[in-house]
């Protein structure tokens, strides 16, 4: 039977967020998770209006796999997208949840 899923960019197109505050590749920590770069990414990933923005991606997300016919939804995340994890979750939507860190 399998599951569909969907791993949106939630960080494309939204207004404030420069990556290059995000001071680490999938292999390594570059320079420590501190300093004004840092910052201002960090501020710009917990701001009201991103997470404005990141529930529309969500429910965009939604739409697209009940149009697949999907009626269930869960949502898991890790260090920071557990936190995203959580946020979605209060939208009621999920069946289930998962904030690992």
């Amino acid at each position: 039977r399998g599951f569909d899923a969907v791993m949106p960019d939630l960080y494309w197109g939204k207004q404030g967020v420069d990556l290059a505050g995000w001071p680490a590749t999938e292999a390594e920590v570059t320079k420590p998770l501190e300093g004004e770069d840092f910052g201002s990414f960090w501020s710009a990933i917990t701001s009201s209006s991103y997470w404005a923005g990141f529930q529309e991606d969500i429910n965009e997300c939604i739409v697209f796999l009940q149009k697949k016919g999907c009626v269930h939804f869960g949502i898991i995340g890790f260090c920071w997208g557990g936190l995203a994890a959580e946020m979605a979750a209060k939208s009621g939507r999920f069946t289930m949840a998962v904030s690992a860190h």
